[in-house]
């Protein structure tokens, strides 16, 4: 008994700083505050890097906003991520799980140097959205696309997901963990 018990402590003790790692990140950038984790230890293991608002007016005359920053892995290769936030002036269509595959598919299929691997519906931070595994024709390293609408605003406010960092890597733990919320 008293051995299984300082085993259990050992377990306990070698366990806690693989728990204490596991920490959501956040950044605000314009109207969104967005939470993520994509399995770094810390803020010291990655650099943000917020791009400026870009504002465009739509084929409907609407305003359109972006915001987008990257997170850079600093210790080590492969573990990035692009986040772009698109805000819409004008209401768009709410889009069925259908939609969100078609919407992808389409977006990667119409680059001629893209081979899509895998398409899959999926819901992040509660809401309809695909995901999407392709590659270049003329490299192997896989790239992930995810893109859906939250909930809090599906109509006027579309996320879209790239990352080349692997599935068990870092992709899985971002969209199990991503989360947007409107500040303004």
């Amino acid at each position: 008994m008293f051995k299984m018990c300082r085993f259990l402590v050992l377990v306990l003790i070698l366990c806690l700083p693989i728990i204490a790692d596991a920490e959501n990140h956040s950044v605000t950038t314009g109207l969104y505050k967005v939470y993520f984790d994509l399995g770094l230890p810390s803020y010291d293991a990655y650099n943000v890097i917020v791009s400026p608002e870009n504002e465009s007016k739509s084929i409907s005359g609407g305003n359109t906003t972006a915001y987008q920053f990257t997170i850079d892995n600093t210790v080590g290769f492969g573990r990035s991520a692009t986040v772009i936030i698109t805000h819409y002036e004008k209401a768009k269509p709410i889009l069925s799980s259908e939609d969100v595959l078609k919407l992808l598919e389409h977006k990667i299929i119409e680059q001629s140097n893209l081979i899509l691997i895998n398409l899959e519906d999926r819901l992040i931070d509660g809401g309809v959205g695909a995901v999407a595994s392709y590659r270049s024709k003329d490299v192997e390293k896989v790239t992930y696309d995810a893109i859906y609408q939250p909930t809090f605003d599906p109509s006027h406010t579309f996320v879209e997901i790239v990352t080349p960092c692997p599935w068990d890597e870092g992709t899985q733990q971002l969209l199990k963990t991503f989360h947007v919320e409107k500040v303004k």
